[in-house]
């Protein structure tokens, strides 16, 4: 059987009603801006590699945000993971090519 894709996962109706539990604790507004007329996104702050879904987190660690804020904040997070392995491959921990492996395999969900 295939593994559904993240994106798959995302209309599953779990993480709908999680997303919308999420949406109506935070007052239906960007926990950023706080603008409340703007395509708002269900964002987690902390990713669980074990986690079944999107749906299986504690709905503290979920945020609302609006499209731009979490454009934003997967952009600095992008930014953090270039800069860790520019780091760790300058002190010699791993090279370049180490991770270009690794991330092959996150991106496949670990199938080469």
């Amino acid at each position: 059987m295939r593994t559904k894709t993240y994106a798959e996962r995302l209309l599953d109706p779990r993480w709908q009603q999680l997303r919308l539990r999420v949406f109506e604790r935070d007052g239906w507004k960007c926990h950023a801006c706080k603008k409340e007329n703007k395509t708002l996104n269900a964002h987690h702050v902390q990713y669980h590699p074990f986690a079944e879904g999107p749906w299986d987190y504690d709905i503290e660690s979920i945020i609302t945000l609006c499209s731009d804020c979490h454009a934003d904040e997967h952009m600095d997070l992008d930014a953090a993971k270039a800069n860790l392995i520019i780091a760790l491959t300058k002190k010699g921990y791993v090279t370049a090519y180490d991770f270009d492996c690794f991330t092959t395999l996150i991106e496949t969900d670990g199938k080469p």
